[in-house]
């Protein structure tokens, strides 16, 4: 995120056995909300769809995909108009101090999964769910397709701030402010 003049930025890592250094670093445009999520869908042997789940909640306002073209033998990420504007999401209403995005994942059938979360204050209560956003295809113009009627699973009492594949669940973290984090399984 942006914070004073440290401005919005996208690593490329490499990560092995003798630690880890930047490979490319990439300043990014500024979006109408903060970013929370990010996944990735190859377009060709070179270029990948990057998109980038806004959180929204700010003012009242839902959460937004945004999206780009990363060119990694050009060492260029760039992000079309209707990328930058990005789209609106429906996530499932879970009350006041709502995030429509907290993470974001894509799985193999190229079914996009987003965590929401909803406290009311450091302490409580929390509310979360995880819920298919819709599908991403290789498309730099207009990549993601709205599910209709979305999968959600709601869970009670933790504010899920990130979750990844396992099997055909998730493994779940969780940030509960004043109340400490916490790892979980939904199968």
């Amino acid at each position: 995120s942006t914070f004073g003049e440290l401005k919005n930025r996208l690593f490329h890592l490499r990560v092995d056995e003798n630690g880890s250094s930047v490979k490319q670093a990439f300043t990014l445009p500024e979006f109408s909300q903060e970013i929370e999520g990010l996944v990735e869908l190859p377009l060709d042997k070179q270029r990948h769809l990057v998109v980038l789940g806004g959180r929204g909640g700010d003012k009242g306002e839902g959460g937004r995909l945004y999206w780009g073209v990363l060119d990694r033998e050009k060492g260029t990420l760039d992000f079309p108009d209707k990328g930058l504007q990005g789209v609106g999401v429906q996530a499932p209403q879970l009350g006041p101090g709502q995030r429509d995005i907290s993470e974001l994942q894509l799985r193999p059938d190229g079914t996009l999964w987003a965590s929401a979360g909803a406290d009311e204050g450091d302490q409580g209560p929390f509310k979360s769910s995880i819920y298919q956003l819709g599908t991403l295809k290789p498309d730099a113009d207009s990549p993601f397709e709205a599910t209709a009627q979305p999968k959600s699973t709601p869970i009670a009492g933790t504010k899920i701030e990130g979750f990844a594949p396992l099997g055909k669940g998730w493994l779940t973290g969780a940030d509960n402010e004043a109340l400490g984090g916490q790892v979980g399984i939904l199968a």
